[in-house]
């Protein structure tokens, strides 16, 4: 019986997917992260931040898609003993290169993307009368592992670096995410 089981695990990771990373494909898909922090000495102050994006992008040649990705993230952070409140949108254009390090049959694979930033950050504060606005750029590096569920469905893990001109020092980040490839 044992033997069988490993049999099955072993085509379950190693078969060939087929997958579709190939020249003259398409790529559709995003990913989303979540993120709750303890900022501060009292237990209600917290930063909490939710974003996702989704892209789309064509091989140029095997492995490597070039598309755009758009994002929405959300935030917060509350700092109750000094009865502070913060709430803010950012959205975001990026044009990306996601490259595929593996055999283009294989059915887990390994990628990294970089793109460029463009957004706009919209932030109201409870202390402020009127709400900040204003543009910003920068770059997101980030790679992990992909999972071909089939040819055309893979579940990917990332984890990356974010800078923007709007914060201070580089943010690390992580997310999963789906891709579609047709």
């Amino acid at each position: 019986m044992r033997p069988v089981i490993l049999l099955i695990i072993a085509i379950a990771f190693f078969y060939p997917a087929g997958a579709q990373i190939k020249k003259g494909q398409f790529l559709v898909g995003g990913d989303a992260s979540y993120r709750s922090e303890k900022i501060g000495h009292s237990s209600g102050d917290k930063l909490k931040q939710f974003g996702f994006n989704v892209n789309a992008g064509y091989f140029v040649i095997n492995k490597l898609a070039l598309g755009l990705r758009t994002g929405l993230a959300t935030s917060s952070f509350k700092i109750e003993s000094q009865n502070v409140y913060n709430r803010s949108t950012s959205l975001t254009v990026a044009p990306f290169a996601r490259y595929y390090f593996l055999p283009v049959n294989a059915k887990w694979n390994v990628f990294a993307d970089a793109a460029y930033i463009n957004g706009t950050y919209t932030s109201k504060h409870n202390q402020l009368l009127d709400k900040q606005r204003f543009s910003f750029s920068g770059y997101d590096v980030k790679a992990g592992p992909v999972y071909f569920i089939n040819k055309n469905v893979a579940v990917e893990l990332s984890v990356g670096i974010q800078e923007r001109s709007n914060t201070l020092e580089p943010v690390f980040a992580s997310a999963i995410g789906l891709q579609v490839h047709l």
